[in-house]
């Protein structure tokens, strides 16, 4: 997780998080893990690697996060 975030969550309580990363490598769950470490559970989570959008498998990942953010 970038420095700037990090410091930015822990400075600032939020409560009902949902979060996404972007990556070229396949890791987002390292990502969410220290996330939610750091700073509770997360209402959503969507990690976007680039290989699965190189094979257009993202509309199905991307509907289902938005369904969990009502």
């Amino acid at each position: 997780m970038a420095p700037a975030l990090r410091t930015y969550l822990s400075q600032n309580k939020l409560t009902n998080i949902a979060a996404f990363c972007t990556m070229g490598g396949n890791d987002s769950k390292s990502f969410i893990t220290d996330f939610n470490q750091c700073f509770g559970k997360t209402k959503a989570f969507l990690g976007i690697q680039t290989v699965i959008v190189k094979k257009g498998n993202i509309n199905g990942q991307v509907e289902e996060f938005v369904k969990l953010l009502n």
